[in-house]
């Protein structure tokens, strides 16, 4: 009896820490900062919808014009990649055996077209490699119009006369010369337009200055200041007279009249 009650007692005080432990709260575990949000990516921008490139025959927007698929279109573009590769190792090529002149190279350039030309035919065939050429002819016309139109506008814009002048070639137009008239009437005309032109860019100068004066005039200098104004202007005038003289003793009554008419001509 004595040995169950020890054998109890035993086991209650071995019981005891085991319960105070687990009835004891739990510390709760720190947690780990929450990681701040990754900011959004922008959006990619749109791309541009792809547009025709009218100095280019081969840009894909071309090529869809003349109904070609889109494997077809890759092939004439690797064959143009194809051809540029071989076209620069043959100027290589001419390079390092010193042939570095024009008709080397014009040589090498038109047998690359040629070859370019072959490729593209078996690819395509007939009928898509002459629409091809085709649409090539007709991007090429257009520029060559409009280098040409460029070259007209500056040569215009070098020869136009100023606002209010006419030019030697719009008043030769106007009275209709044959070429024997105008190896006569043409350096008159010339000349005429000439001392017009430095005598209206004298007179504006006199002119602002006379302007000038006036702001604060010298009572005792007004008089003389008028008076060699008005000097200049009638030199001015005969000089003018002179020249216009010079052109009406060759011209018919109805190219005189037209000169009048235009103001050329008193």
């Amino acid at each position: 009896m004595t040995g169950r009650c020890l054998l109890l007692i035993a086991a209650l005080t071995c019981a005891f820490p085991a319960l105070a432990q687990e009835s004891r709260p739990t510390e709760p575990t720190p947690s780990e900062p929450a990681k701040p949000a990754e900011p959004a990516k922008p959006a990619e921008p749109a791309k541009p919808a792809e547009q025709a490139n009218p100095k280019d025959p081969y840009a894909p927007a071309n090529l869809r014009k003349l109904g070609m698929s889109e494997e077809e279109i890759q092939k004439v573009r690797q064959a143009l990649r194809d051809n540029r590769q071989a076209m620069r190792a043959a100027l290589a090529k001419l390079r390092e055996e010193g042939k570095t002149g024009k008709e080397a190279r014009k040589e090498a350039q038109k047998a690359s077209r040629k070859e370019l030309g072959a490729k593209l035919k078996e690819l395509l065939g007939k009928d898509r490699f002459r629409q091809l050429r085709q649409l090539q002819a007709k991007m090429s016309g257009k520029q060559a119009r409009k280098q040409q139109q460029k070259k007209r506008d500056r040569r215009d814009k070098q020869q136009r006369p100023n606002k209010g002048q006419l030019s030697v070639a719009q008043v030769l137009g106007s009275l209709k010369l044959s070429e024997e008239e105008q190896a006569v009437v043409g350096p008159r005309i010339e000349g005429l337009l000439e001392t017009r032109k430095l005598l209206q860019a004298e007179q504006a100068k006199r002119l602002a200055t006379f302007r000038a004066s006036l702001a604060d005039p010298d009572p005792t200098k007004v008089e003389e200041t008028l008076r060699a104004f008005r000097q200049a202007r009638d030199e001015d005038e005969a000089t003018i007279k002179k020249a216009q003289e010079r052109v009406r003793e060759v011209l018919t009554p109805v190219q005189e009249a037209k000169l009048v008419a235009a103001g050329l001509l008193r």
